[in-house]
């Protein structure tokens, strides 16, 4: 891991987001590139009068402004962190967030995003979050969501994998394994329903014969009822989970495996940092 995407909005939410990035670089030894992407209003070839057209030229600068502000937070942060060492280049683009996190994604190759979300319910739930959710769908990268209220405290101690125990997710798995041992973290793969338990018994075998030479220790197997929303935050809870990483699929694909939609909800409910990689031939593992 060499790049890491951090994206900033200007909220608080973002902000802390971004000490999850610090902590993330430190350990991989990483740089960071925090871009700031926005929107003017598209007002086409109509003619504007002189004091609107002001208005309009100064939105750009204001954004210029709160930008500038916000590196200078940022370094602060960094500092009370003790990473001020960690490189970090400030990028900003007249571009919708989207799309400009993944034009940035390919032209500065980066390894990963990470990104802050806000919580929503109702009618609100498919607006606000839309950002990750998109994102999480588009990425050729994994992308790691820092819910507003996550607190990093001592770090990631205990991580999550929800599998299929598909040889399509070998790659994802292989992710998140070189992610936990950097991490030290205990590592937990899971699947969340019950269906065909037989049948998965016989791939958790599998992989366990296929990890038992490799460096990979600290980590456990299993089938739990947790295939509701609800459940797999109780099963959270109750395990002390710091994060929670999942495969994503493309398409059509995308609903035939821990469901698109439960990704999304999960985006805009999680308590905790929510890790979606990527099942592309674009994807690089660490």
């Amino acid at each position: 891991m060499k790049k890491i995407l951090y994206n900033t909005d200007f909220s608080n939410c973002s902000l802390n987001a971004f000490i999850y990035t610090l902590h993330l670089a430190d350990k991989f030894n990483a740089e960071i590139i925090t871009l700031h992407a926005y929107t003017r209003p598209v007002l086409g070839n109509m003619y504007l009068p002189k004091t609107y057209q002001n208005i309009y030229e100064h939105l750009q600068i204001d954004e210029f402004d709160m930008f500038k502000d916000t590196s200078k937070l940022l370094f602060t942060i960094a500092q009370k962190n003790n990473k001020e060492h960690i490189k970090n280049t400030f990028l900003m683009v007249e571009e919708d967030t989207v799309d400009g996190m993944l034009h940035t994604i390919e032209k500065e190759n980066i390894d990963i995003v990470v990104m802050g979300t806000k919580g929503a319910t109702g009618l609100k739930e498919v607006f606000i979050g839309s950002i990750t959710s998109h994102l999480m769908e588009k990425a050729s990268c994994p992308v790691l969501a820092i819910p507003e209220n996550a607190d990093y405290g001592d770090g990631i101690k205990n991580i999550l994998f929800s599998s299929d125990f598909f040889p399509e997710e070998i790659a994802s798995l292989k992710y998140a394994l070189d992610l936990s041992d950097n991490l030290n973290a205990h590592f937990k793969c899971v699947n969340t329903a019950i269906d065909y338990s037989d049948y998965k018994e016989k791939l958790i075998a599998d992989w366990t014969e296929k990890l038992q030479f490799t460096k990979y220790k600290d980590i456990s197997f299993s089938i739990v009822d947790a295939n509701t929303l609800d459940k797999i935050m109780e099963y959270i809870n109750t395990n002390q989970i710091d994060l929670l990483i999942t495969t994503i699929y493309k398409h059509n694909f995308i609903e035939e495996f821990f469901h698109y939609s439960m990704v999304k909800r999960l985006a805009h409910h999680i308590t905790i940092p929510l890790l979606t990689i990527p099942n592309t031939e674009k994807y690089k593992p660490i």
